[in-house]
C-alpha cells in the first residue's frame, strides 16, 4: 500500500468488496439488516448484523453498536428497562428490527436500526472518515 492511502472502512471477509465510509456501507442496498446482538452491560459493546446479498457472498458482517453512538438523537437514558413494564422485549430477540418506546439506555441502537433498515444516514451526522474496523 502506498503512504499515505486510506484503509476501506469495511472489507467483505468473503468476496473482499470494499465500503470506504461507514456511511457507504449503510447506504449500500445489498446489505441486508439481519438484527443486533444487544450487550446489556454496555449498548456499544453489541453488534448489528447484516447480510452482503450479492452473487456468490451472503456473508454476515458484524459492526460495533459503538460505530453508530454519533447517530444517536433524543435524550439518552441510563437505567436498564429490561423486563420492567416499559419493556417490549424487543433486545431478547436478536433479529426483531422494531424500535422501542422504553426510556433505556438501549433504545438508542433500536433508533439506529431503523436507519439501517432503510439504508439512510440522519441528517445530523456528518461524513465520516473511512476508519478501518476489524471484520
Amino acid at each position: 500500500m502506498e503512504t499515505g492511502q486510506r484503509q476501506p472502512y469495511k472489507v467483505c471477509t468473503k468476496c473482499a468488496y470494499e465500503w470506504n465510509t461507514l456511511e457507504d456501507l449503510v447506504a449500500d442496498l445489498s446489505l441486508r439488516v439481519d438484527g443486533y446482538q444487544v450487550c446489556f452491560e454496555r449498548a456499544e459493546d453489541g453488534l448489528f448484523m447484516l447480510t452482503h446479498e450479492c452473487p456468490n457472498c451472503q456473508t454476515t458482517l458484524s459492526i460495533p453498536a459503538a460505530e453508530f453512538a454519533h447517530w444517536k438523537t433524543g435524550p439518552d437514558y441510563y437505567a436498564l428497562k429490561l423486563l420492567t413494564d416499559e419493556c417490549a422485549g424487543h433486545c431478547l430477540n436478536p433479529t426483531n428490527l422494531e424500535p422501542c418506546s422504553a426510556q433505556c439506555f438501549v433504545r438508542w441502537v433500536r433508533d439506529v436500526l431503523q436507519f439501517l433498515k432503510t439504508h439512510q444516514v440522519p441528517q445530523h451526522v456528518e461524513k465520516s472518515e473511512n476508519t478501518a474496523v476489524q471484520s
